[in-house]
């Protein structure tokens, strides 16, 4: 740790007078009196090292000077540096490095020909990257305190960083969580809107608001946003089955059956899709629909429960060489359960195997 702080601390050196070893290949900023021999100060103890010392110069250089950028840039590296050395006073000298980073880019860029001056475009690139570091650094403070689970210190940090940076999608994005631990969906649902309205198309922030209606059965809302993602990614097998769900919980099958199909058409075996396919068919008493998806429906998945089903269906629908076959397999697979075997002999009956039907009357007689 002690030879990061040291790297570090010569790295910012050479950051805060670069200026002072390289021989001027553009304009320089004219100051005169005072505020010309301030600087001179504050160079030469810098060049000593004695940090204090030349901080006080610069300062002294800005009073007079609002908007002398080398002085600008080199008070704000100090103070950055100062942070990284003293913990307990961190976050207020950031906040002063901040400050006259910011000065330093506003200097720079009122002068119309800010390219054409000695090192002002290094003070500019510098000054951003060092905000956007530090912006990380309270950022990641903000992130912390939330996983701490501290609600209340994270958004207070992370509303402060949403006036300074309100185009921010990272800040929106953690100040959302907060809401949906504390229970408040509805300022959750603000934070999403607002994070929906910087970037349309981000299918993270549409399914956390999908899935917010969806839990919160408001079905009306949480279909205009599955929808929303169809239209981005119309093979994508999760939105296209919340949508058919909610229609299904609207009770509007038909559309609910639509959107399991166009699973089917993609994964013919999907197993969730067949299930809720055959439940709409069976509802809208549309029993050759209802006959094909719950016979797909155990091929793809050959438990008891879904051949039970199926040959209960068979039977309803009078499907008796179908039942013969099925019903076999159901006793074949559960040789102790009477209703296979019951079934069996009503389809034998129906068929007129009399062979079979006595055949599975004894078996049925030694089950009594």
């Amino acid at each position: 740790m002690k030879r990061f702080k040291l790297i570090l601390m010569i790295s910012l050196m050479l950051t805060l007078f670069f200026s002072v070893n390289l021989h001027a290949k553009g304009k320089s900023q004219k100051i005169k009196g005072q505020a010309k021999i301030n600087l001179r100060s504050a160079k030469v103890y810098a060049q000593q090292k004695n940090v204090d010392k030349a901080l006080d110069f610069y300062l002294k250089v800005v009073v007079e000077y609002p908007d002398h950028v080398e002085s600008l840039f080199n008070i704000a590296g100090i103070y950055n540096n100062e942070a990284l050395d003293d913990y307990q006073k961190a976050d207020e000298l950031y906040e002063l490095s901040a400050k006259y980073y910011n000065k330093t880019i506003q200097a720079i860029e009122s002068i119309p020909d800010w390219e054409s001056y000695e090192h002002f475009p290094m003070y500019r690139k510098e000054a951003s990257k060092m905000l956007k570091n530090q912006w990380n650094r309270i950022f990641k403070n903000a992130y912390d305190l939330f996983q701490e689970a501290k609600y209340d210190e994270s958004e207070t940090i992370l509303k402060k960083l949403v006036n300074e940076t309100p185009d921010s999608l990272n800040v929106y994005q953690v100040l959302a969580a907060i809401e949906g631990q504390r229970g408040n969906n509805e300022k959750q649902l603000e934070y999403f809107n607002i994070l929906l309205e910087k970037e349309p198309n981000n299918q993270n922030i549409l399914i956390n608001i999908a899935d917010q209606y969806y839990q919160a059965r408001n079905f009306e809302k949480a279909i205009e946003y599955y929808q929303k993602l169809i239209e981005i990614d119309p093979n994508n097998i999760d939105y296209l089955y919340f949508a058919g769900m909610s229609y299904l919980y609207s009770e509007n099958n038909i559309k609910s059956l639509e959107y399991f199909e166009q699973i089917l058409a993609l994964e013919p075996e999907n197993v969730d899709a067949l299930n809720n396919a055959a439940y709409i068919a069976q509802s809208e008493h549309n029993d050759e629909k209802a006959t094909d998806y719950l016979t797909r429906l155990y091929e793809a998945e050959k438990i008891e429960d879904n051949l039970s089903t199926l040959c209960y269906h068979l039977a309803k629908v009078q499907k008796w060489n179908d039942l013969l076959n099925y019903a076999k397999q159901w006793y074949e697979l559960d040789d102790g359960n009477k209703e296979p075997v019951q079934l069996l002999i009503l389809a034998a009956t129906q068929t007129k195997n009399t062979a079979l039907q006595k055949q599975y009357t004894t078996i049925l007689k030694k089950m009594q």
